[in-house]
């Protein structure tokens, strides 16, 4: 099914930086991720999260397929990447769930990009609503992009949304929830903004 925020999210995100590439839709492949990857600072994934808990190896990020591949990027396939990254962010449903393995490593989607070269992953513990992640995202990254870690711009944001807070410039007591998601179409509720189930599933790995 589609993700009508992640377009948004994606074009809020490239407005926040003065270089950015991004790849939507068809453009969005395997190729082009494992072909590029490489040579970014920051990567921000937008699209399905799927967990496989009886293979977690084949837990993948959905991706347009195309005649060189199926477009799941599976956790053994990102273990293959090479990273330069210095922040993954995976805005995608339960990218922070995994099995234990025999030697009670986490196998799944955050320890494979770690595994990959990048010292520090956003991920989400359960599934998660397609319109108030885009407004975290958009926020969190204003906090990156002024200089702050990757911590403290979660931590601030996830404030933000708990204040009603997530439009740049004006304070929380002057912004209603029609405002916070009128831009992703929407027709969310104060309670479903606020209440940390809709943006409380994600978390930092690494540092």
């Amino acid at each position: 099914p589609g993700l009508p925020g992640t377009l948004t999210e994606v074009n809020r995100l490239a407005s926040i930086y003065e270089s950015s590439d991004t790849q939507n839709e068809r453009d969005f492949t395997e190729g082009f991720l494992k072909g590029a990857v490489s040579d970014y600072d920051y990567v921000h994934i937008a699209t399905h999260g799927v967990l496989n808990t009886r293979q977690p190896g084949y837990s993948y990020l959905l991706m347009h397929p195309s005649e060189h591949d199926d477009g799941r990027l599976t956790v053994n396939e990102i273990f293959n990447i090479k990273l330069n990254a210095r922040l993954v962010t995976l805005s995608a449903c339960e990218t922070g769930l995994g099995e234990l393995s025999r030697g009670d490593d986490l196998i799944g989607l955050s320890r494979a990009f770690i595994y990959s070269g990048t010292p520090a992953v956003v991920v989400s513990l359960w599934k998660v609503d397609d319109a108030t992640t885009s407004v975290l995202m958009k926020r969190f990254n204003e906090y990156l992009s002024s200089g702050k870690g990757a911590a403290e711009s979660l931590a601030l944001a996830q404030r933000d949304m708990i204040n009603g807070a997530a439009l740049e410039g004006q304070k929380a007591e002057n912004i209603s929830s029609d405002e916070l998601l009128s831009d992703v179409g929407s027709s969310e509720n104060d309670h479903n903004v606020r209440n940390p189930y809709f943006w409380a599933p994600f978390v930092l790995i690494g540092h």
